[in-house]
């Protein structure tokens, strides 16, 4: 059995509509954000259809799992839910795996909405 970890993205105020599309169990992507002008290391989570979640914490062990192993990572949605602020908020449920993790092109929020 694969083990699966929650990972709570952040950058989430910025992604609003698209994390409220989202579906517990829905297929979710981890995709280098090349360009990414805050952070040359960000890994983004995005939809199979390539709208932008959030991103991996800069403090997450995940990042190092990927960048410094080369390790992929198959995730899904865990769950949505709106916190105090009034904002929805993502966690994944994460495995890391081989899978191959994807490549972007960093755009900003007001770019993908």
């Amino acid at each position: 059995m694969t083990r699966l970890y929650p990972l709570r993205l952040v950058g989430v105020s910025n992604y609003q509509d698209a994390i409220r599309q989202c579906e517990v169990g829905e297929r979710v992507y981890i995709a280098h954000d090349r360009g990414n002008p805050h952070d040359d290391l960000a890994l983004r989570a995005e939809t199979g259809g390539g709208q932008v979640l959030g991103y991996v914490p800069k403090s997450s062990w995940v990042r190092k799992a990927i960048h410094e192993e080369g390790r992929g990572a198959t995730c899904t949605v865990g769950s949505v839910g709106a916190g105090p602020s009034g904002h929805f908020g993502i966690v994944l449920n994460i495995a890391l795996s081989d899978d191959d993790i994807r490549e972007g092109t960093y755009r900003s929020a007001s770019a993908s909405t």
